[in-house]
């Protein structure tokens, strides 16, 4: 991950049918991915987590605590 840049990179090997396989159509086809996602400045690169489960990619970046919402009181009259 470079400096406010996400760059992911995968490949999609394809699955060799055996005996018993047997498609009437596949929408996801083999080859290699590439995207790259600009990222806003208010993130912590540097506490990135990504995980990967049942094909899904998941990828977490906090905000900074100076992009976080704050409570600033007001007060009312004199």
């Amino acid at each position: 991950m470079g400096r406010g840049n996400l760059t992911i990179q995968a490949e999609r090997i394809p699955h060799e049918a055996s005996g018993q396989d047997r498609w009437l159509h596949r929408e996801i086809g083999a080859g290699s991915y590439l995207r790259t996602v600009v990222l806003p400045s208010t993130l912590q690169e540097d506490q990135a987590g990504a995980s990967h489960e049942h094909g899904v990619l998941t990828l977490r970046i906090p905000k900074a605590e100076k992009a976080k919402p704050r409570r600033i009181p007001v007060t009312v009259g004199s």
